[in-house]
């Protein structure tokens, strides 16, 4: 028997995931690094089905130093013109990729066993094109937003409030779109115009609620109970700075604000092709009259053995328990074990935590960990969200937190783009974070210094 391969990493984050819908993140990877300038030394993915969790997993050093190597890259001259002109490609990718998934959600139903595996292979090479370049902000924007920050706070203590006007560039993310839509429905008083308004809502934003784990089909009745807790916000203006800028600084400054737009991109393409993998994955549950959570188990690629033999098929996933997902710079492997030992265990003790401020103020309540939709029922008004990464669908938590604090991302993330949106303190990248805190602490929320006090 040969002896299982471990790969030693350190733990970056996690979120809800089902392995048919996580496999595709590491043959991504793997597609971008083959055509672009910068790349991925490792990605790993874990995920146990007795929890439903997905664990991602990098190598923190060599990621600091392809992050290092961009600074230095976008420091001399035009170097921005590199990811500006990625920026654009993005854009382009996802109108494109929009027209098409358009189209292809709304024929599955009426295809036969032979020309739905056809189209979902095409469609799954599609989806993993499209995907793969907006993966690049992955590499370098939290490392190079929390060198920002902690460069900017060595001088002014005010520095995160003031980055929130040098961020704004204009640019409204689906999420914030989607918000914007939303308030048009509650505010429209017309009987027919409202119900005009909803059905555009529908064929726009149908994928709103998609994750890594489930992509649920809205309706009707999903957008109006949106719609009563939607809220007008201010937009962030740009500010005048009083403190100036390094030469590197204001290269970050910038390439974060096309950073903005690359991820947004990126996340909107993920969560449609995750829609959509879940429509094909229904075909195959209706069709061979399997269950779902066990067709969940299989991987990307074994999409035409699920529908050609349902039954051996599901005594295999069955005895499917954990599965790893690595790319270690060349190959990537699909592994049905847990393949993933952590590097060294950093878990900080420490009464005061720091991360990156992504949006200013200070806020003192009790913590709620949030790590999945069945967790979603324990936030109340002004409990501090804790999670490792938020999605579109943690809105409405995010609307009733007082402040959020996220184990993952950077400046440009969901979190740190909503929270400033709202006007809501948030600090994001802290390690570990969610094995530190537990529901219930009682923590100071500094937002304007990127410091976490644990008073009780």
């Amino acid at each position: 028997m040969n002896k299982k391969k471990i790969f030693i990493a350190d733990k970056a984050s996690g979120f809800e995931g089902s392995s048919f819908l996580t496999s595709v993140c590491a043959s991504s990877i793997a597609l971008y690094n083959k055509s672009n300038r910068f790349k991925f030394p490792f990605w790993g993915g874990m995920l146990d089905k007795s929890s439903s969790l997905f664990s991602e997993w990098i190598q923190q050093t060599e990621y600091k130093k392809e992050a290092e190597d961009i600074l230095d890259y976008i420091n001399k001259r035009k170097g921005l013109e590199y990811f500006k002109k990625f920026k654009e490609r993005m854009i382009d990718i996802a109108q494109k990729f929009d027209d098409y998934s358009q189209k292809l959600r709304k024929e599955l139903g009426d295809l036969d066993d032979r020309e739905l595996v056809d189209k979902y292979e095409k469609f799954i090479i599609r989806y993993q094109k499209d995907f793969a370049p907006g993966i690049i902000t992955f590499l370098y924007e939290s490392i190079l937003s929390e060198k920002l920050m902690q460069s900017l706070l060595a001088r002014d203590k005010k520095s995160a409030s003031l980055l929130e006007g040098l961020l704004s560039n204009g640019y409204k993310s689906f999420m914030i779109k989607s918000e914007e839509a939303l308030l048009k429905i509650k505010l429209e008083k017309n009987k027919d115009k409202k119900e005009k308004l909803i059905n555009s809502y529908l064929n726009k934003f149908f994928y709103i609620e998609a994750n890594y784990n489930t992509a649920p089909v809205i309706d009707r009745e999903y957008v109006l109970d949106r719609v009563k807790e939607v809220k007008r916000h201010q937009d962030i203006k740009a500010r005048k700075i009083r403190i100036d800028l390094l030469s590197w600084e204001k290269q970050v400054v910038e390439l974060l604000k096309i950073t903005e737009v690359i991820r947004d991109k990126r996340k909107y393409i993920n969560l449609v092709g995750s829609y959509l993998m879940d429509r094909f994955l229904d075909e195959i549950v209706i069709r061979r009259k399997i269950d779902s959570k066990v067709a969940r188990r299989s991987f990307w690629y074994e999409y035409k053995d699920l529908m050609s033999n349902a039954n051996e098929m599901m005594v295999k996933l069955k005895k499917r328990n954990s599965v790893s997902f690595v790319f270690d710079g060349k190959d990537v492997l699909c592994l049905e074990y847990s393949a993933l030992k952590i590097r060294t265990n950093n878990s900080n003790k420490a009464e005061e935590l720091l991360g990156t401020p992504a949006s200013s103020g200070c806020y003192i309540g009790t913590v709620r960990k949030i790590m999945s939709r069945e967790d979603f029922g324990k936030m109340k008004e002004g409990d501090i969200l804790l999670t490792t990464m938020t999605r579109p669908e943690f809105v409405p938590l995010i609307k009733k937190a007082g402040a959020v604090i996220t184990e993952e991302g950077g400046l440009t993330c969901h979190a740190a783009i909503v929270s400033r949106e709202m006007s809501i303190p948030c600090i994001v990248g802290i390690s570990n974070i969610t094995e530190i805190l537990k529901d219930g602490d009682r923590i100071k929320v500094d937002a304007d210094n990127g410091t976490i006090k644990i008073i009780k």
